[in-house]
């Protein structure tokens, strides 16, 4: 694969993913009130924070620890149980 298949995705890493998507501002205001949308539009802001902070960390752990499915116990009983990291 050369160079380019790499880059096709963005980085997203630092940016508010309320802010950088001009359309679901857009999409508010045609469905609340003026009211609703100043209540609701400091929470979306704060929320698009998060995706990228804490959110965006514990889905990077995610990826690299997927869940581990054990399907006996250590002396042969079947137990079928899913081991999952704390970041699920």
């Amino acid at each position: 694969m050369n160079q380019a298949t790499y880059q096709n995705i963005p980085d997203s890493a630092g940016m508010n993913a309320f802010t950088v998507d001009p359309a679901i501002g857009q999409l508010l205001r045609v469905y609340l009130s003026f009211d609703a949308l100043n209540m609701v539009l400091p929470r979306m802001a704060e929320m698009g924070g998060l995706a990228d902070g804490r959110l965006e960390v514990l889905a990077l752990t995610a990826d690299k620890n997927p869940p581990v499915l054990h399907v006996r116990a250590r002396d042969g009983r079947p137990t079928e149980r899913i081991v999952k990291h704390p970041a699920y």
